[in-house]
């Protein structure tokens, strides 16, 4: 039996699909190294391609940086604070802006409100659609992410911090990209016949 050059190459590529699919992990603590900005972008580009029902292209992208990253670094500091009841070290707070600071990019997620529910809903779940492509790209690539919604990424005062008007928008977190310092281990999955009815 011949195989084709395209079945193989085709074979291959589901290969390391499968490969990146099962290999990607979230990853919590960054190097302090700067990504490539057009890999970035190109990540952010491919996202883009996900399923989007009704094609309402409800993507809403911001590339945090410079005072407006410091703002919202000191606002997940005040959050955590408050969540400890005010008891909160310098040491402690130094540790979370450490932690945020070596991200080498955060990308601000959000999605166009809409006045249909179902919309609405489809163009969030959209949303996270593109988030997965983005990630398992920068993968790819030997560049981690993580999808964060803490407090600090969906607060009244990070639409302020941001420009964006709630009206209008709804953020849905912050991706975190840079040089995964830690890559976790891969946690247990169920079986799929414990999911499969």
């Amino acid at each position: 039996m011949v195989v084709h050059l395209r079945q193989v190459l085709y074979l291959g590529a589901m290969e390391n699909l499968e490969h990146l699919i099962k290999e990607r992990r979230t990853v919590n603590q960054f190097k302090p190294e700067k990504v490539d900005d057009a890999l970035v972008m190109k990540a952010l580009e491919l996202s883009l391609w996900a399923p989007n029902h009704k094609l309402t292209f409800p993507w809403e992208y911001r590339v945090v940086t410079g005072e407006k990253r410091r703002l919202l670094t000191e606002l997940a500091v005040e959050l955590k604070k408050a969540k400890n009841g005010g008891v909160f070290s310098e040491v402690k707070a130094d540790a979370v802006r450490k932690n945020l600071a070596a991200a080498s990019h955060w990308v601000s997620l959000g999605v166009h409100r809409s006045e249909n529910p179902s919309t609405f809903q489809e163009d969030q779940l959209t949303l996270a659609c593109s988030v997965q492509i983005a990630s398992m790209y920068l993968w790819d690539q030997g560049v981690g992410s993580k999808w964060s919604t803490g407090g600090y990424t969906l607060h009244p005062k990070t639409y302020e911090i941001l420009g964006v008007d709630p009206q209008k928008t709804h953020l849905m977190g912050m991706l975190l990209i840079g040089v995964p310092e830690v890559i976790p281990a891969a946690r247990p999955r169920p079986s799929l016949d414990q999911v499969l009815k």
